[in-house]
């Protein structure tokens, strides 16, 4: 069955296969069966081939009616728009009979676009908005975002993000450096023998691996909690004591430094 689009005297959107948008008036050709007239004004206009046609998007839908074995779609002149905003707030997953979701109905775009960036901002999860329009409590469209906005991060955290990135990508290109000058001047056996010395400087005759506090004494969140020992008096705020080689990040963290036992 052929689709015949007609708006008379109202504006529509006009989507065609070749990706191109207008905004015009259209209704059948009056010279060629298969072409649509599509009019920006009365004296311009063009013809457009029906299978070029991909979607008429009106402002506004009366019910299709059939004619001779032609499927009219015509314009009306009102319609219903509403904005949905929904969230399962702190859950992770939606439940399958969806009774965590929430739901909230907003007037317009703009307050649905601040009740979704307070709800962002509080650490909400799985936030989606649906556009519905209504034509005679008909829904005509129903369009949804939720993929669009699940890729939207807070923007602190997409700032930690950014900055952990950096850190990353300074490291891993010191370690090419460092890769670099040890296959050049080929002290692959050197750089082991100094590796291992330099983590054994710090371990004592009972195994333990000691670490000085270079810029605060030993406290509550100031060095990694499993600690074993300390000695208050040596180093510049003390040293401590781990029954593990800390990591290079960890030393990094709680600006600490190996202390040399030899």
């Amino acid at each position: 069955m052929r689709n015949v689009y007609e708006s008379n005297t109202d504006m529509v959107k006009i989507t065609l296969v070749n990706g191109q948008t207008v905004t015009a008036r259209i209704h059948p050709s009056e010279l060629h069966e298969t072409q649509h007239k599509i009019c920006y004004s009365s004296d311009d206009y063009l013809f457009v081939n029906d299978a070029d046609i991909i979607s008429v998007t009106p402002l506004s839908y009366n019910k299709a009616k059939h004619k001779d074995g032609v499927l009219y779609r015509n314009l009306g002149t009102s319609m219903q728009l509403i904005y949905t905003i929904e969230t399962t707030m702190h859950d992770t997953d939606v439940k399958n009979d969806y009774s965590n979701m929430i739901q909230r109905q907003c007037k317009n775009i703009t307050d649905t676009l601040e009740l979704f960036n307070t709800w962002q901002a509080a650490g909400y999860k799985n936030i989606s908005i649906q556009t519905i329009v209504n034509m005679d409590n008909d829904t005509l469209i129903e369009d949804s975002s939720e993929t669009m906005l699940e890729l939207s991060i807070n923007n602190s955290e997409m700032q930690e993000l950014k900055q952990e990135n950096k850190r990353l990508q300074a490291t891993l290109k010191q370690k090419e450096v460092y890769e670099a000058f040890i296959n050049k001047y080929k002290v692959q056996d050197t750089f082991k023998k100094f590796k291992d010395d330099y983590h054994k400087s710090n371990k004592d005759a009972n195994g333990l691996y000691w670490y000085e506090m270079r810029l605060r004494p030993v406290s509550i969140g100031c060095q990694p909690s499993d600690f074993v020992k300390v000695e208050h008096n040596k180093g510049n705020h003390g040293i401590v004591a781990y029954d593990r080689p800390l990591k290079e990040n960890e030393l990094i963290d709680y600006d600490m430094s190996l202390w040399n036992v030899s």
